[in-house]
């Protein structure tokens, strides 16, 4: 977990999301709107997928047309810092 996280704004183009992925290595961004709360994540994988069904480059004109909020997956789960990572068992 990272306590400051690097976001992308759902207005943003994908290219603006793939070169923050490229940058600083990481596979996911969450999403946040104007108002900074998460409505997204967008993944390597969905720009992956996207690549597949598009056969073409992240510097093609699709992509440079193409939003965040067209590619994320609006369903997002979060914990609390205080979460525990174990989970109780009962023998």
């Amino acid at each position: 977990m990272s306590y400051h996280a690097i976001t992308v704004n759902e207005d943003d183009s994908l290219l603006q999301a793939a070169h923050l992925m490229m940058r600083f290595k990481i596979s996911g961004l969450p999403v946040v709107s104007k108002n900074n709360k998460i409505v997204g994540i967008i993944t390597a994988t969905d720009l992956f997928a996207l690549m597949g069904k598009t056969a073409h480059s992240f510097e093609s004109s699709a992509f440079a047309s193409l939003r965040v909020s067209n590619v994320m997956t609006e369903t997002v789960y979060t914990i609390k810092k205080e979460t525990s990572f174990f989970r109780k068992t009962a023998y």
